[in-house]
This record gives C-alpha cells, sequence and structure tokens, in this order.
C-alpha cells in the first residue's frame, strides 16, 4: 500500500500503478471502486489481467451478469486466450449454465489436450448425466498430475455417480489427505463416506 501510494503521487495517470490500486482496493472489498477503475482501463487499453480483474470484482459485488458478459466478449474476440476462456467456464457452471462451460471445456480440451485443470474440469461436467466418460477425463488428468487433491476429489465423485463406491472411497481419502484444509474435499469425503 506504501509503495502504491507513493507510486500514484508520482504517476497518478499510470495504468499499471491504477492497476495496482484496484488490486488493493479489491483487497479491502472496495469493489465499487476498484470496478469504476477497471472499467476506465478497459475502456482506454483493455488487456486480459484488466478483462479478468473487472469481472471477478463484478462477480464478488454481485452483478454476475455483467461479469459474464464482460468475458464473453473478450473470449469472442480472443478465443485462443484460454485463461480467459476457463474463468468465463468456471462462471458458467457456477450459474449452472452447464452447456455453455461443457462446450469451453471441450474447446479447451481440443486446444490443450494434456492439461489436467482443463481434463479435470470437463471430467465434471459429465457427473449427472454420463460418469463414465467423466472418469476417463479425470484418469487422464490423474494420470498428468498424479496426487493432485483436486483431481482426486472429482475423480471419487464421479465413481461414487457411476456406482463404484469402494473406488469412490479411496480416491476420497486421497483426496482429503492432500488438502485437509479444504472444506469441499471433506465434504465430498464424508459424501462418499455416508454412501
Amino acid at each position: 500500500e506504501k509503495n502504491v501510494r507513493f507510486l500514484t503521487e508520482l504517476y497518478p495517470q499510470d495504468e499499471n500503478v491504477r492497476l495496482l490500486q484496484t488490486k488493493i482496493d479489491s483487497s479491502k472489498r472496495d469493489y465499487a471502486k476498484a470496478i469504476e477503475t477497471l472499467s476506465e482501463i478497459a475502456d482506454a487499453s483493455p488487456h486480459r489481467e484488466v478483462v479478468v480483474d473487472l469481472a471477478v470484482n463484478q462477480w464478488v459485488a454481485g452483478d454476475r451478469q455483467s461479469a459474464i458478459a464482460g468475458l464473453e466478449l473478450w473470449a469472442n474476440d480472443h478465443p485462443e486466450d484460454w485463461r480467459v476462456q476457463m474463468t468465463l467456464a468456471d462462471f458458467y457452471r457456477a450459474e449452472n449454465q452447464v452447456e455453455q462451460a461443457k462446450a469451453i471445456y471441450e474447446r479447451l480440451e481440443q486446444a490443450k489436450p494434456n492439461d489436467p485443470e482443463v481434463l479435470n474440469n470437463l471430467a465434471w461436467m459429465f457427473k449427472d448425466d454420463d460418469p463414465a466418460t467423466g472418469i476417463k477425463f479425470a484418469t487422464q488428468a490423474n494420470e498428468l498430475a498424479p496426487a493432485n487433491p483436486f483431481i482426486l476429489d472429482t475423480l471419487a465423485i464421479l465413481q461414487l455417480a457411476n456406482n463404484q463406491p469402494e473406488d469412490a472411497l479411496e480416491n476420497a481419502r486421497k483426496a482429503a489427505e492432500g488438502a485437509p484444509d479444504v472444506w469441499l474435499i471433506q465434504y465430498n469425503l464424508g459424501t462418499v463416506l455416508s454412501r
């Protein structure tokens, strides 16, 4: 904060300094101020970091539609920007827009076939309608990033949905051991244990 205050005094209109200030504003939960500044920067000089930061601030401030709309505009103009595509898919998933999220993850899997994060997220999209296919993607992700608790957790939930409770329990326990402070993974272990 002290450094950014100093830089702001010297360079009050510098885009990079203003961007640093928005990160401080955001960390203090002054989302309105961060959104205002990020919107100004985006109008003058849009780039990925600004677009994502703006969307995240809009999202946590409760304006989910604006967050999604901004990411959609950027993603349409920059289909190769997989980081924005991932963020957009995560937002779709959180809004229960499963088909939109799944379509992005499938495109990303074609572009980045050996990315464990993409494979894991794509696997999760099959949880309700085709867990066996989801298991294939999650297994591939696990081979690329062994012992990753988030991948093991996805694999466990898919195995549970696919009526493989013993395999699910083994992977859920490994996931819980690897991420003892992640409440969702601990919750999922409880779900598997109860089954």
